[in-house]
């Protein structure tokens, strides 16, 4: 009988893989031209990416477009009407501008990375929110601890952002949405990657559970 669970058990394992979703913003990747694709942005039917500007005017915040740069640069910010910089920007009249990754499903907070363009660590400061399925929040930027090592240089002004690394790998914690604002010079977001797991079905479970069943008697003789 102990066989059988730690079989089931080994099964179950095998067949709940971590799945990793890799996912390029750039108009190469996305197979867009550059320019502006308006408030809402689908990726992939599990990712919606909108736009916020006017963070830090009086006037707003407002809802923002979304901007697509061109070549391998990444997604910015602009107003409904088209106007202001390529990026998300954290100066000038539309600052300070922000983009919204909304997960339709969970994602393991453990297991994000986020690439940005044009960063510079003397220049920029992009806060990151994520907001959890309790509804609990948390907020990073460059003067939060572990900040510099959760970034990585991968040239060309690109870096990788390791939101395990910021928030803890151990977590559990199950994030829904993402949101990066520029609070002073300006960024791209180019990539988001993170993991999912894939959960089979109770019938299936019970079916391997039976082959299992079947398997042991053979081996004994």
């Amino acid at each position: 009988m102990q066989r059988f669970i730690l079989i089931v058990l080994m099964v179950f394992a095998m067949i709940s893989q971590c799945q990793a979703a890799v996912i390029s913003l750039t108009a190469n990747s996305l197979g867009l031209k550059s320019g502006n694709y308006g408030a809402v942005l689908i990726v992939e039917d599990f990712l919606n990416i909108t736009a916020i500007t006017k963070i830090g005017r009086s006037s707003g915040p407002e809802a923002g477009t979304i901007y697509v740069a061109a070549g391998d640069i990444g997604l910015g910010v602009q107003s409904v009407k088209k106007r202001g910089s390529e990026g998300i920007n954290g100066s000038g009249s539309y600052s300070d501008e922000a983009i919204v990754f909304s997960f339709l499903s969970g994602v393991p907070v453990s297991s994000i990375q986020l690439g940005l363009s044009d960063y510079s660590k003397c220049s920029d400061n992009p806060v990151i929110e994520l907001l959890f399925l309790s509804g609990d929040k948390a907020l990073f930027s460059k003067l939060s601890s572990g900040w510099n090592e959760a970034i990585s240089s991968i040239g060309g002004g690109k870096v990788l952002v390791d939101i395990g690394t910021l928030f803890g790998t151990s977590s559990n914690k199950v994030l829904s949405q993402l949101t990066v604002t520029e609070l002073c010079g300006e960024v791209y977001v180019n990539s988001i990657v993170w993991n999912s797991t894939s959960v089979p079905e109770p019938a299936t479970i019970m079916l391997l559970g039976l082959g299992c069943v079947m398997v042991l008697p053979l081996k004994r003789k």
